[in-house]
């Protein structure tokens, strides 16, 4: 189920490490303590002392090789760190291995000319500064005071001016609460007892409890996404209506939740179609941190299930009745099933030789965005599941080569550009041909 929790989440998130020393989260107005920073690459030191950029505007820049908008980024934080030479640092700051971090921004560099200073390994400064989402900004002035704690759409050279020149910069500062999700229920069920006069809840137990399903408006704390600990539970958290109904309507067939078989809409009111899909109806997404999450907060719903094991596969028909029910009376909506013609792009083989066929060595599935795609020893499926990402936005992917043998596939190339994809494919005798054929898609419309 990796596939659906990675593909149906609203908002980017990562699980904070634990931490070795015990310092506790910062905030705006303390003072960082001078700790000692190793794993520095691209940098002229291995290892730096906060106190070195006395006297500067030092930004920590968190990010990952997932995140999408922190590499998109990159670019804009170069320019500015020209622009104002020695009076600021913008430091790039992973979690990840050294040893991964330096191979991947060889390959960006490669595509785009940029080979960024980044901390790896960090343990430390993200203790000091815990977030759930990224991009993540920390703002530290020349004496190790925390100015503020922002989002990307802040790190602008208006703001950095306003900064240095001691006037008020005008951004909004970000706040990442921290509740750690558990795998057993996230909503419990209880009864009130009353004992001499004194009322009090008691919880559950699970023997007790036969069929549970809960919704809620948006969880403070939550990040977006879910959890399938087995087959009797599952959640999912802070999300639009649309992603409600795609793991209702599709919950079974996980491929298709992974791959792009996304929820249309055919509701013509722009209001209600934003509040119902997440997306504006000229197709502008709901991008930036800070306003995802204030329409997250106003519009997203939590769903969680605990049914007895000989229904575990009614689950999904289940929370479809049940937000039907819901938005049915709510909205005068309802999401179902229905057959449509709808484009897909068709992964054939274009040679009668085999150039597939794997030697047998060990199993690798890998990727990541410059641009690397390696499938060893597995099947055309574990292809088409490393694709989705890239090709977010694009049809979905059907596979129509009819081979069933492991694979050896390594792809180096711009992955979410269809044309680069086909020229490397090509090497395998595959190619991606967009096609329409009549198939089930997923429809939310006016009862």
């Amino acid at each position: 189920m990796k596939a659906i929790t990675c593909l149906i989440t609203c908002l980017i998130s990562i699980q904070v490490i634990s931490q070795e020393r015990n310092y506790g989260g910062l905030s705006v107005g303390d003072i960082v303590p001078d700790i000692k920073i190793d794993g520095l690459i691209n940098y002229k030191l291995g290892a730096v002392k906060i106190s070195d950029f006395k006297g500067k505007l030092l930004v920590l820049d968190f990010w990952a090789t997932w995140c999408s908008p922190c590499i998109a980024s990159f670019k804009k934080l170069d320019s500015l760190q020209k622009m104002f030479g020695g009076k600021i640092l913008i430091l790039p700051v992973s979690y990840e291995r050294k040893d991964f971090v330096t191979a991947f921004l060889k390959r960006m560099n490669k595509v785009i000319g940029l080979l960024p200073a980044t901390i790896t390994e960090d343990v430390q400064l993200s203790k000091l500064f815990p977030h759930t989402s990224l991009p993540h900004y920390v703002w530290i002035d020349g004496n190790r005071k925390i100015i503020a704690i922002t989002e990307g759409t802040a790190v602008t050279e208006k703001n950095i001016n306003a900064t240095l020149s001691g006037k008020d910069p005008v951004y909004a500062l970000k706040k990442d609460e921290m509740r750690k999700l558990m795998k057993t229920p996230a909503f419990i069920s209880v009864v009130q007892v009353k004992s001499d006069d004194t009322v009090f809840m008691e919880k559950l137990n699970n023997d007790e409890l036969i069929i549970q399903t809960t919704l809620t408006n948006y969880v403070e704390g939550f990040t977006a996404g879910a959890t399938f600990p087995d087959s009797t539970y599952f959640s999912i958290r802070n999300a639009s209506i649309a992603h409600l109904y795609k793991l209702a309507l599709f919950g079974n067939d996980y491929r298709k939740i992974a791959n792009n078989f996304s929820v249309q809409s055919d509701i013509t009111d722009s209001a209600l179609y934003t509040y119902i899909m997440g997306v504006y109806p000229s197709g502008r997404r709901i991008n930036s941190g800070l306003e995802s999450l204030a329409w997250s907060k106003e519009n997203a719903y939590c769903y969680a299930s605990k049914l007895p094991a000989e229904l575990s596969k009614e689950r999904f028909n289940i929370m479809l009745q049940d937000i039907n029910r819901y938005f049915g009376v709510k909205l005068g909506v309802v999401g179902g099933i229905e057959k449509r013609n709808k484009k897909y792009l068709a992964l054939i083989r274009i040679e009668k030789d085999d150039l597939l066929k794997s030697k047998g060595s060990s199993k690798i599935e890998e990727s990541d965005k410059f641009f690397v795609l390696k499938i060893q020893n597995k099947t055309i499926s574990s292809l088409i599941d490393q694709l989705q990402l890239p090709l977010q936005g694009s049809p979905p992917i059907i596979d129509e080569t009819n081979y069933k043998d492991p694979v050896d596939i390594e792809l180096n190339c711009k992955l979410s550009n269809i044309n680069e994809l086909n020229k490397a494919l090509a090497k395998y005798g595959l190619q991606l041909v967009e096609k329409e054929k009549l198939m089930d898609v997923g429809v939310i419309k006016m009862k």
